[in-house]
């Protein structure tokens, strides 16, 4: 089975449910969030990390197993679709 597409919201608009819903529903995806600060610097992080650790075959998913859990925001409405 194909995996169902999830998209995590970080930044500042993630803290408004409204813009996380339209997102959810144009998408028909759940949205996830992490309650991280800076999380943009800390996604550069890790993919730094990942560089520097690539020619010993080390996976992103490896590098970031420690990141921390997203939370589920919003779901998609239902029948939003169709509109």
């Amino acid at each position: 089975a194909v995996p169902r597409t999830r998209i995590l919201a970080t930044g500042g608009a993630s803290h408004n449910k409204t813009i996380l819903q339209v997102l959810s529903d144009v998408f028909d995806a759940p949205v996830y969030t992490i309650d991280t600060a800076n999380s943009a610097c800390l996604g550069s992080a890790y993919r730094a990390i990942h560089g520097l650790v690539a020619e010993r075959n080390v996976s992103l998913a490896d590098v970031v197993k420690s990141a921390p859990e997203p939370r589920l925001a919003v779901t998609p409405t239902a029948g939003a679709e169709e509109v």
